[in-house]
């Protein structure tokens, strides 16, 4: 019997989310960019055979194979973006466009006008349509 639990589960076999964190200039930016790449990308990876001690090369050998049969990238999702995403609906359902005006009046002093903001909210819209609703 197929529950609707049972395709929720199995869903998750079919992806992986790794949570980076860490301080500037910790290498999660790094670690980031090594995960979304092709195995055959990744540069300064050790073959097997430049290791010496054969009991270590057998057994990295053995990682180092799978690893170049099985590998797939990752897709990095930044934080930043997925809030952005998250906060764009907000702004277009502004029908005031207060938001808009506030954030340009204090980024930008004068350097906006009207159709500046109404042309950046159509924007938005279509951001949100590109991005956010589900086909």
């Amino acid at each position: 019997m197929n529950t609707r639990l049972d395709q929720l589960y199995s869903l998750r076999r079919n992806f992986t989310i790794i949570g980076l964190t860490g301080r500037t200039g910790s290498g999660c930016s790094d670690l980031a960019e090594i995960l979304s790449m092709k195995f055959t990308e990744i540069e300064n990876i050790r073959l097997p055979s430049d290791i010496d001690e054969s009991v270590f090369q057998k057994k990295y050998a053995i990682a180092y194979n799978f690893a170049k049969e099985n590998w797939k990238e990752y897709k990095v999702i930044e934080y930043k973006k997925v809030l952005l995403l998250m906060l764009l609906p907000k702004l277009y359902m502004n029908p005031s466009n207060t938001l808009l005006f506030d954030f340009f009046r204090y980024r930008l002093k004068d350097e906006t006008s009207k159709d500046q903001i109404l042309k950046i909210k159509e924007q938005i819209r279509d951001l949100i349509i590109d991005n956010i609703v589900v086909r």
